[in-house]
């Protein structure tokens, strides 16, 4: 009960130093709380994107602890990297990581740039679109779609469809649905750039 109440105030705080701009000290302070390390991955989650990897180059926005590497077949990917904006967290990643096609770095989903030096074949965004605003978003989902394949796809989750409804509205607008699973409130969404063929697929599952 204690921790649930210590880790509460910590929320409080982060979520009020997001708020007024210190995005990255909000989550250095959640991470050395340690917290992060008992939330367990969906399983559905991994399922998900173990499917739809292709053993070419993964990157994922908002890694976190960094164990999702582990969750997944090890010939899923040929290389990995993991952003967070929090340096804490990628701190702990590499001092944890074994693994040679892992890597990690800190970085935004803000600071993402277009490059040509390597393509992307999936991109993984794990409950952290929602911290974008309209133009923000706009920006990375253009970003995204510079450093894809043609036919690379971009995996995001949300825990809440109703909190959450208008990130979500957004991404359906700006790209091409894959597929969409829901489970409760929980959504998972996979979609393509515009310029590529899609068909949608809805699928709810129980909670």
């Amino acid at each position: 009960m204690e921790t649930g109440i210590k880790f509460v105030a910590i929320r409080s705080l982060s979520k009020a130093l997001r708020i007024v701009g210190l995005k990255q000290y909000a989550w250095n302070i959640e991470h050395k709380s340690l917290f992060w390390l008992t939330n367990k991955k969906s399983q559905l989650m991994i399922d998900i994107i173990a499917e739809i990897l292709n053993g070419g180059v993964v990157v994922e926005f908002g890694c976190g602890d960094g164990t999702l590497p582990l969750y997944l077949p090890e010939d899923g990917f040929s290389k990995y990297t993991g952003y967070d904006i929090s340096s804490v967290a990628i701190q702990m990643c590499q001092k944890a990581n074994r693994n040679p096609k892992v890597s990690f770095d800190t970085k935004g989903m803000e600071s993402w740039e277009e490059h040509d030096a390597e393509k992307v074949d999936t991109i993984i965004c794990e409950e952290c679109l929602n911290y974008l605003d309209e133009p923000s978003l706009n920006r990375f989902l253009n970003v995204c779609c510079s450093n894809l394949k043609p036919d690379g796809q971009i995996f995001a989750a949300f825990h809440s469809r109703t909190k959450h409804a208008r990130t979500i509205e957004q991404i359906r607008n700006s790209m091409n649905i894959v597929k969409e699973i829901n489970q409760g409130q929980r959504i998972y969404m996979i979609v393509r750039c515009k310029t590529s063929a899609a068909t949608v697929d809805g699928v709810d599952v129980p909670s």
